[in-house]
């Protein structure tokens, strides 16, 4: 069934064609000038490719005459408006609804072709790409002068996918453009949803993302070939390399301890106690007692960002700061008195480095400079700021575990 180019009704007859525009149109807007016809010149509406004569036509004779009112009185009668039925409204913009859902600019079919070539090609470059891709190390063993064939090949397809691939953009926009407005709307809202999903996914598909990409041998898709076969008395040979790989690990090893927790690091959760009271000593709060079973949960806490190289107040079962505390059998109710209570730690973490540090100044390698450095990087964070001077606060356990680079430390309040 076809429908009118103007008004989208479904046309029982034979549709009218105009010889102008070459639109399909029903009897009400057959007439040019019923359905704004690009094809209609300035002028005469109903002259077409003749020119109008610019010789002025003559001008009628008008004659003037007075026509004076009767004296006798007599009063209008205007007409009441009749009260619009609820139906006929409802039935009146749910008309107008259908015929902007079903609005759309020229005619959209002819844009099909396109599209589906260019997609069709599309996928077809991606196919081979694919092949080459999963057989390049066998590919690469025919070596054309000094270039592989299976590198040169790759980067001929893919320099094809990508001129097809922004074709098949441009017939894409072009076929949206000529939709109807359901349909534009339709796709709108299924890109929205996807990109919802997109973000509450995003961990895992950034993670598989990153994975590929690391599997990716940049050495197979190079064209050319590089000789990697080095003689056996050169410095740069393979065994030379490895026993000087096994004396740099022996001495770094030496030059830094591997043990996680340490009395180095106990020295600098002490360090922190002692720098987190003297900063709520400048507002006039009370010191906070050491806990020696929150400083156990804060150092469980640290310990395992540390070994399993995450950074937040989750860990990886997804146990927060209060449900760690419960499942180490530490009490988080407490009575704050006027009938106020509170349920729950509080937690602040952080990871600090030694040297040189952009915005930071310099941290020594040393305990004191360390705890210092923590306590000062919390002050300058409004949330953790609030929690080392909140006034509720009574006791206080601190965790730091080292990862070969940062010092990852946990602060617990309760």
């Amino acid at each position: 069934m076809s429908y009118c180019d103007e008004c989208d009704e479904p046309l029982d007859m034979l549709p009218f064609k105009c010889k102008r525009c070459g639109g399909s149109f029903c009897a009400k807007h057959r007439m040019p000038e019923n359905h704004h016809c690009p094809g209609l010149q300035k002028g005469n509406v109903f002259v077409s490719g003749f020119k109008q004569s610019k010789k002025p036509r003559p001008k009628k004779k008008t004659h003037h005459y007075t026509h004076k009112k009767p004296n006798h009185h007599h009063t209008e009668h205007k007409e009441k408006k009749q009260p619009v039925d609820l139906k006929s409204k409802i039935n009146r913009y749910w008309s107008k609804t259908k015929h902007w859902f079903r609005r759309r600019k020229g005619r959209g079919y002819l844009h099909y072709d396109k599209l589906a070539k260019s997609f069709l090609w599309l996928a077809a470059i991606s196919i081979v790409i694919l092949i080459l891709y999963s057989n390049i190390a066998k590919i690469n063993e025919i070596i054309i002068w000094f270039i592989p064939l299976g590198g040169a090949l790759l980067l001929v397809t893919a320099y094809f996918w990508i001129k097809l691939f922004i074709r098949f953009i441009k017939n894409l926009s072009t076929w949206y453009k000529y939709q109807r407005n359901w349909l534009k709307y339709l796709v709108i809202a299924v890109i929205i949803v996807l990109l919802l999903l997109v973000y509450v996914n995003r961990e895992p598909i950034i993670t598989k993302g990153v994975e590929k990409i690391k599997e990716i041998k940049l050495s197979n898709i190079l064209p050319l070939k590089i000789s990697d076969e080095i003689p056996q008395d050169s410095p740069l040979s393979a065994e030379n390399m490895k026993n000087l790989k096994t004396k740099v690990v022996e001495s770094v090893d030496q030059a830094i301890d591997p043990d996680p927790i340490s009395d180095k690091t106990k020295e600098i959760e002490q360090a922190i106690l002692k720098y987190t009271n003297a900063e709520r000593k400048k507002q006039g709060l009370s010191a906070l007692s050491w806990d020696s079973k929150l400083a156990d949960i804060a150092r469980e806490h640290s310990l395992d960002m540390a070994n399993n190289n995450f950074f937040s107040h989750d860990n990886l079962r997804g146990e927060d700061p209060t449900a760690r505390a419960i499942r180490n059998g530490y009490n988080v109710h407490k009575e704050l008195g006027g009938g106020w209570y509170s349920e729950g730690i509080a937690e602040n973490i952080g990871k600090m480095p030694t040297g040189s540090i952009t915005g930071g100044g310099y941290v020594a390698n040393n305990a004191d400079s360390i705890a210092k450095a923590h306590v000062d990087s919390w002050m300058d964070s409004p949330g953790h700021r609030a929690n080392i001077l909140e006034k509720d606060y009574t006791r206080l356990g601190v965790g730091i575990a080292f990862d070969g680079t940062y010092y990852v430390g946990t602060q617990n309040f309760y």
